[in-house]
Parts: structure tokens; C-alpha cells; sequence
């Protein structure tokens, strides 16, 4: 009786024979020598990019995708180097009819070949973990992601071999079938980028559908630590249709040109069958979010604003064709459209729609526009943070106003001066959908001021322009005040009444201090006691809770704070306050028993006030004790920035602004610290060490064959 179905048995002993055959050959390790010297090289390149210029950035974003789409590259140009031998050698030594006569099943050497092939690649792709592992001793960090995208990379090499075992089966000619191999994975890879390089490519629903078969969109999910149903059926689909093709070529035993017609229609069909399916697997799709903080998952939070918008809204994205980030935007705007049927979202190309750019003041790729029939918001960059907040701003009955304080000396927010301009934090407080104008306090402060900032300052206040400060927080409003050292006397006496006094001392912070910058520097953080106990806090703790690191200030000056405020930031326990403000600046000062006193101290607060006479609302006011943390020199210094929008939304009750923020990062997934030894050392591990080891193996192997011949 013929037997029609694949035996495990079989398999196996098929298996066990190409094995053999595959790792005991020198081509094997040769090619692996190439393969690991390249993807040593990207590894080595990426890590110094990202250690030079994404500091502080996410780990996982900013690097290990990175090296993970580099090693895509590097598989599309060694796989094909070792799946041209697995047909084509056979047919050019005339051992393919040999082949033939055992009692085997195509399937049955068809499955062995590609399972030995696609063991050896993962092989490799386990030699390049070793420098990352040198990577988690020195930094740990998180492995789900870094598994999923090695997974990814399995799943690509799989596909990869499945295609070139099919290549093999149409020629005797090695090189021949490694370059149709190659041509082949590009034309799968780049499908996308050839369709839309200019500006005569297909429109958004054709590309959508091309999209469909591009294995680097299917990829682009693993590189980012997130395994999805839908890539996975696409890799398996990919697979099966390869192994189906090379089955049909099999039993034929030849591919004759006059079959070369039904051959591209059949292709053809093959490239559409994979798109139905691909849609099918997209709307049961099952998502994984193995990032930290789950990264690429909308919070709860932003989920519950969301399935309250009450009207229709269009989120459109503004990018270039080809650019890396296209994928990450797509993916954030579909998830914000799924959470909500009343919001609708658009990949726009900047080049080929620059009428619709010019319409909402679009002049950078990137930007995104959430747009109402009514009016709009833009906002810099594809961040759920920002698309969420210009949905809340959107419903306002009116924008938020934030009034900045004049008369004084104090710092202008329109000043782009690098040491007192304020325009960095003013464009971040634009963003979030405030409003900002002058206010001067010879006249009452306008109804339509939410938030009054007091940035610095060295003029006295006068007693009728307190008055009218205090009118200003009995009506329910809200207060900014950013002071340094002997700067505004009055006023920080009318804030000690009011709870939060700030003192005439200069804290010096010397394990806290920012590294070869001034002795007056020091890293604040919030009060560790917050770790524990979240939701018994007040409100007011959300400024700080979350923050991704330190807030950098310069000669801040110590808070006394009444039983009713609220720490927001606290300097370290061998923190000490001086008086002697002169000698501190210049890096002159020790600590002195006798006038000095030792910390930790507070250096921001945060206090409610009651409601006052007919006030529906009590006031809320926020008092930091240093103002260069807001200009544009040290705003963008760690978690400068985000305490300053933080306090400005807290400060207008928008405490859903604070809620999107990401929470503080895992270990890892920020900061990389390597000396120059370590550098060195991850270096000789990627370039030396591995690809040396393989070299090695396959100089032993060929000495043995030569000796043993």
C-alpha cells in the first residue's frame, strides 16, 4: 500500500543524516565565521550609537531593535549561502536520483533538510547572545523582549530557508540559486519601500494590502519585543506555501521552461492567498506585549478617555515614506482607533499630500494632528501621552490659560536665551493645549488665568501686588512660584504664611551632585516613603511619583513646610543648607557646625487651600526653590521637564495629563554605563571571541578531512 503520509520515524533518521552531513562540513562554519563577524559588527556599532547618542533613551527601542533589524540583514545574506547547496548540489554531483530511489517520501527529505538547515542558523543565532550576555552581567535588563525578538529572528531564518530550499529545487547551479534566493527575500523584504519611494506610488489602500507581504512588517513587531497571532500565521503560512511549492517542484523532478507561465501564476497566487490570510489572522489577533511597563499596550487610563469621547475625531500622522519610524506610528494609531469607534486615523505622506500639511501648520515629519469638525490639535511626535492629551484638550469648553508674571525681573517665557530664556518649557506647556500670555500685577489678575507662574525675580513686591495674589488664590486659582536664594523677600514671607516657606540657605548635595558641573548642582527625587502606600497619597504626589529619574537643580534654596504640605522633592540624607550662598557657588564652602545645617531638606512642595467667601474651589499652589530647573539650559536635564508640565496640569485639576505619563523605568531599560575596559571588552567578545571560535571548528574540520584523506 503507498503511503501517502510523512513518518516521525523516517524523519527522524533523515534528519539525523543531514545533521551530520550539515554541522560536520566546513562550508557550515565558514559561512558562520561571516555571519558572526557582520552581526558582531552591528552589534558593537549599534551599542556605541546608542551609548553616544541615546542616553537616557529606552534600551529596548533605541538598541536592541536596532540589532535586531541589523541581523535581519545579515540573515538575508548568509542564508542563502547554505540553502543553495541543499538541491542544487545534489543535481550538479547527479546524487539527487540516488536520493530518489530511498524509500523516503519527498516530504520526508524535505522536512529533514529544512529542519537540519534552520537548526544550524539557529545555531548561530545563538552564538550572537554570548556578547549580550557579557551586556545583562554588567547591566541587567529585561530578557522577555530580547527572547521575542530572537524568536522573531527564528521565524525569519525558518521563512528564509524554506524559500531557498524551494530556489534550490529549480537549478544545478550553486550561485544561481543563492542569488535568486537573495533577490527573492528583498523583493518579500522591501516590497513596501519599492512601492513608495516616490510620489506615483499606490494609494493607502493598495499599500495596506502590500503591507500585507512584506516580511519586515510582519518582523517589525519582535524586533520591538511584542509577538502578535497575526506574524505568527504569516511566518507559518509563509512556511507552508514554500514547503507546498517545493513539493510540486520535487514531483515534477524538473522545472521546464514551458511551465515557466503556469509557474509565475501560480506565485502570484501563492503572494495573494498569503494576504487573505494575513487579514483573516489580523482580525482575531492576539497581541503580546513583552516590553517593560508594557510599552506598546495602551494603559488603562488612556483606554477609559478614549471610550469616552463623545464626538468624532481623526488622528493623522504626517511622516516620510521609508522612514523607520512609520511602523511604531502606524501601530500606536491603529491601537488608539480600536479603543474607540468614534475615532478614525490616517497614515498621511508629508511629500504627497503638502496641501494637507500646509492646512494644519504641519512643517516636520512626524507630527501628528487630532483633529474635532471644529478645531484641531498638533502635537511633535507619535506619543500616546500627547494624542490622549489633545483629546482632553480638545474637550475643553476653552483652553487652559497660563499666565507668567512681570514686573519683577523675573525669567520671560518668550526669551530663548540658552542661561534665562524659558521657550524650551513653554513649547512643551503649548503642546499639552495651554494657552500662555503676560500678566503684571499693577491690576487684578484676569478671571481667565487658571495658572499664574512666578519664575524668579529680584525686584521687592509691594504690599497692593500681594493683595491682589491673595485675591487671586480666594477665587480658586492656582500658583507656580520658582525662587532662588535671596530673591524676592516678600513674596517668600507670603508664602511662609501660606504653609510652604522658602529659606535663605543654599543646599549642597555632594553625593547628589551633577558630575563635573558646579557644587551648587544637585539631583532631587521624591520622597521614598511614596514607594509604598500609592493610593492612600494626595494628589499632589502624582508630580513626582512617576517620574523617570532626578530633577537637576542649581543653588536651590531649602522649603519649611507647614503640617497641611506636601514634599514633592527632597534632597540626599548627606545633603547640608548654608547661608554663606557666595563661598557655595564657588565650590569654597565645607560644612560648618556651628552655622550650617545637615538634610535632607525639601526643595519643592506642593499645598491645598481651602476655599475662600463664595470660591466653589480652593486654590492649589507649587513652590520649588530654584529657577534654572525651568530654563532652557537644565530643562531638558533628566526629569526636569516633566515636573514642570506635571505641576502645571495638577495645578489646573488636570490630573489625567499626569496619569498618561509613563511610570518610573525598570532598571535597564534606561541608562547603559560601560567604561572604556567593558567597551573594549563587549568588542573583542562580538568581533574576536565568537566568529574566532567558528573560525577555529572549521580550519579543525577541514585539516581533519585533509589528514584523513
Amino acid at each position: 500500500m503507498k503511503r501517502h503520509l510523512p513518518s516521525p520515524r523516517r524523519v527522524l533518521a533523515m534528519l539525523r543524516k543531514e545533521l551530520h552531513a550539515t554541522f560536520a562540513q566546513p562550508l557550515l562554519y565558514l559561512v558562520g565565521t561571516v555571519f558572526l563577524l557582520l552581526a558582531g559588527y552591528y552589534f558593537y556599532t549599534d551599542l556605541g550609537f546608542f551609548i553616544t547618542f541615546g542616553f537616557g533613551e529606552n534600551i529596548f527601542a533605541n538598541f536592541f531593535q536596532l540589532l535586531f533589524v541589523d541581523l535581519r540583514l545579515v540573515l538575508l545574506l548568509t542564508v542563502p549561502l547554505l540553502t543553495m547547496r541543499l538541491f542544487a548540489e545534489e543535481k550538479k554531483l547527479g546524487t539527487i536520483e540516488l536520493l530518489f530511489t530511498y524509500p523516503l517520501l519527498d516530504v520526508e527529505i524535505l522536512l529533514a533538510k529544512l529542519t537540519a538547515c534552520t537548526l544550524a542558523v539557529t545555531a548561530l543565532l545563538a552564538a550572537t547572545a554570548v556578547p549580550l550576555r557579557y551586556l545583562h552581567e554588567l547591566e541587567p535588563f529585561a530578557l522577555q523582549p530580547v527572547l521575542a525578538g530572537y524568536l522573531g529572528l527564528v521565524l525569519l531564518a525558518a521563512s528564509f530557508v524554506a524559500v531557498g530550499t524551494f530556489l534550490s529545487t529549480l537549478t544545478d547551479n550553486q550561485v544561481v540559486a543563492a542569488m535568486s534566493t537573495v533577490g527573492t527575500l528583498l523583493l518579500l523584504l522591501l516590497l513596501l519601500w519599492i512601492l513608495t519611494w516616490n510620489e506615483s506610488a499606490p494609494g493607502a489602500a493598495s499599500l495596506g494590502w502590500v503591507s500585507r507581504l512584506s516580511i519586515f512588517n510582519h518582523f517589525e513587531g519582535f524586533a520591538r519585543g511584542v509577538i502578535e497571532t497575526r506574524d505568527l500565521v504569516y511566518f507559518a503560512s509563509l512556511i507552508a506555501f514554500a514547503i507546498a511549492a517545493t513539493l510540486a517542484s520535487l514531483g515534477a523532478r524538473a522545472w521546464p521552461t514551458s511551465r515557466l507561465a503556469p509557474t509565475l501564476v501560480g506565485l502570484a497566487g501563492v503572494l495573494v492567498a498569503l494576504g487573505c490570510v494575513d487579514a483573516l489572522a489580523e482580525r482575531t489577533n492576539v497581541r503580546f506585549d513583552l516590553t517593560p511597563q508594557r510599552r506598546y499596550t495602551l494603559s488603562p487610563h488612556a483606554r477609559r478617555i478614549l471610550d469616552g469621547v463623545a464626538r468624532d475625531v481623526e488622528v493623522l500622522a504626517f511622516v516620510r515614506s521609508g522612514d523607520a519610524r512609520n511602523e511604531s506610528t502606524s501601530d500606536l494609531l491603529e491601537r488608539i482607533a480600536e479603543a474607540s469607534p468614534r475615532i478614525r486615523q490616517r497614515i498621511v505622506d508629508v511629500n504627497r499630500n503638502p496641501a494637507l500639511a500646509r492646512r494644519y501648520g504641519v512643517d516636520a515629519y512626524g507630527a501628528v494632528v487630532v483633529a474635532t469638525p471644529e478645531r484641531f490639535r498638533r502635537v511633535a511626535e507619535a506619543r500616546e501621552d500627547l494624542i490622549v492629551g489633545a483629546l482632553l484638550d480638545l474637550g475643553r469648553a476653552k483652553p487652559k490659560v497660563v499666565g507668567f508674571a512681570g514686573g519683577h525681573g523675573e525669567l520671560a517665557w518668550r526669551d530663548d536665551d540658552r542661561a534665562r530664556g524659558l521657550t524650551t518649557l513653554t513649547r512643551g506647556l503649548r503642546d499639552d493645549g495651554f494657552e500662555l500670555r503676560d500678566v503684571t500685577l499693577d491690576r487684578a489678575v484676569p478671571d481667565d488665568v487658571d495658572v499664574l507662574a512666578v519664575v524668579g525675580g529680584t525686584a521687592p513686591w509691594r504690599d497692593a501686588e500681594l493683595d491682589r495674589l491673595e485675591a487671586f488664590l480666594g477665587r480658586g486659582g492656582a500658583l507656580l512660584v520658582l525662587l532662588d536664594p535671596r530673591q524676592a523677600p516678600e513674596l517668600a514671607a507670603w508664602l511662609g504664611e501660606r504653609g510652604i516657606a522658602p529659606g535663605p540657605s543654599v543646599v549642597l548635595d555632594p553625593e547628589n551632585r551633577l558630575y563635573g558641573g558646579e557644587s551648587v548642582s544637585i539631583e532631587a527625587r521624591a520622597p521614598s516613603a511614596w514607594d509604598e502606600g500609592r493610593e492612600l497619597l494626595p494628589s499632589a504626589a502624582l508630580v513626582t511619583r512617576g517620574l523617570d529619574a532626578g530633577v537637576l537643580l542649581s543653588s536651590a534654596r531649602a522649603l519649611e513646610l507647614d503640617a497641611e504640605a506636601l514634599p514633592l522633592l527632597v534632597s540626599g540624607s548627606d545633603s547640608w543648607a548654608t547661608p554663606a550662598i557666595d563661598g557655595a557657588e564657588q565650590g569654597l564652602e565645607d560644612f560648618d557646625e556651628q552655622r550650617d545645617e545637615r538634610g535632607p531638606f525639601v526643595v519643592a512642595a506642593a499645598r491645598e487651600l481651602p476655599p475662600l467667601g463664595a470660591a466653589r474651589n480652593g486654590a492649589r499652589v507649587i513652590v520649588v526653590g530654584d529657577v534654572d530647573v525651568a530654563t532652557n539650559r537644565f530643562v531638558e536635564f533628566l526629569a526636569n521637564r516633566q515636573l514642570l508640565q506635571a505641576s502645571i496640569a495638577w495645578l489646573v485639576g488636570e490630573e489625567d495629563l499626569i496619569a498618561l505619563r509613563p511610570e518610573r523605568k525598570e532598571a535597564g531599560t534606561k541608562q547603559l554605563f560601560l567604561s572604556a575596559g567593558q567597551a573594549n571588552t563587549a568588542l573583542l567578545l562580538a568581533v574576536g571571541v565568537v566568529p574566532g571560535a567558528s573560525l577555529l571548528i572549521a580550519g579543525a574540520l577541514w585539516l581533519r578531512r585533509r589528514w584523513g584523506g
